[in-house]
């Protein structure tokens, strides 16, 4: 660990993690073997330090954080490095799941946010993550814990604590902080829902009253008219449908015709329900475009595209809103 990298991290997280400010009372000071370095942790949390990690962990709240400090490479983004970083993980950890990954920049100074999904032993996790580049500098900083009552608040106020405490040699100042203790008005409960259901091991259930056909109806937006002849040339319109099978897989066809953009997507990949989040992964995607629109992207097949994490609830029994869009069900 260098301290040189610790200013590049501190302007991230108070740029961006901006959680209200309060009382350190509940951070300790955690100073390495060589006095190189120095952090402030939460109050009842132990510090586990390697020669390139840092696992700082709860053992009765099973949460942990983990710090890495990455191989530098100038080269590549803060993208690309937390995307190698997660493969690199996978490798002994199958399960674990990164999405809705968000870029900022200021400058030479980079970061790049994530959320988590894992599981072990049958126990789901969430988190998230950052990862901050300011040339040579890389540091990753991620927070695991349970699904069950997970809240990212909380995940974000533990981070920022660790992250912006960080200082070269051994006098950290406590964070500026609130307790690290969750808010009961932030805990997401991880299966609230009455129409999704657990397995009888617990677990999040494939799909519950989701699986099944969905379709929404075409919603008009009006006519195309050519703009130099003023002759009507078609509709504008939009339409989307989902198919969510038993064994965790499913299939979304998506077609529209508008001014910009006119065409088929299709996605397959799979699926999990986790209360009122539907997550959405290995996924893959054809795209036809309208061949009378010019313009357009070319056509594609197999696309691979990033894990993505959606809201969805039910309004009844036979009616699905997904991300805004009302789809009901066909069979």
């Amino acid at each position: 660990m260098k301290g040189r990298i610790f200013g590049t991290f501190i302007f991230f997280l108070v740029l961006i993690i901006t959680w209200s400010n309060a009382a350190h009372a509940d951070w300790r000071k955690y100073v390495s073997t060589d006095k190189s370095f120095s952090f402030h942790y939460p109050q009842g949390w132990s510090v586990n330090q390697k020669e390139s990690w840092i696992d700082i962990s709860n053992s009765r709240s099973d949460e942990s954080v983990l710090v890495i400090v990455l191989p530098t490479d100038e080269k590549k983004s803060a993208r690309d490095l937390a995307n190698k970083t997660i493969s690199a993980l996978k490798k002994s950890n199958p399960a674990l799941r990164a999405f809705n990954g968000k870029e900022q920049q200021d400058g030479k100074r980079e970061a790049f946010t994530f959320n988590l999904r894992n599981v072990d032993k049958e126990k789901q996790y969430r988190g998230y993550g950052i990862v901050t580049k300011n040339g040579k500098s890389v540091l990753w900083l991620s927070f695991t814990g349970p699904a069950e009552g997970y809240s990212q608040k909380h995940a974000a106020t533990v981070l920022k604590g660790i992250g912006s405490s960080l200082a070269s040699g051994p006098n950290s100042h406590p964070p500026q902080l609130g307790t690290t203790r969750a808010p009961s008005d932030q805990r997401i409960p991880d299966e609230s829902s009455a129409l999704t259901n657990k397995n009888s091991s617990g677990t999040p259930a494939k799909g519950g009253g989701l699986i099944g056909t969905w379709s929404s109806n075409p919603d008009t937006y009006g006519d195309l008219v050519d703009p130099s002849s003023g002759t009507m040339k078609g509709v504008s319109y939009n339409v989307e449908h989902y198919k969510f099978e038993p064994n965790g897989t499913y299939r979304m066809i998506h077609c529209g015709s508008g001014t910009v953009i006119s065409g088929c997507a299709t996605q397959k990949g799979r699926y999990e329900v986790h209360g009122r989040k539907l997550y959405l992964h290995d996924r893959k995607e054809d795209w036809l475009p309208d061949p009378t629109r010019r313009g357009q992207k070319g056509a594609y097949k197999n696309k691979p595209t990033g894990d993505e994490e959606i809201d969805f609830r039910f309004s009844d029994q036979n009616t699905l809103r997904i991300q805004g869009t009302s789809l009901k069900r066909v069979q």
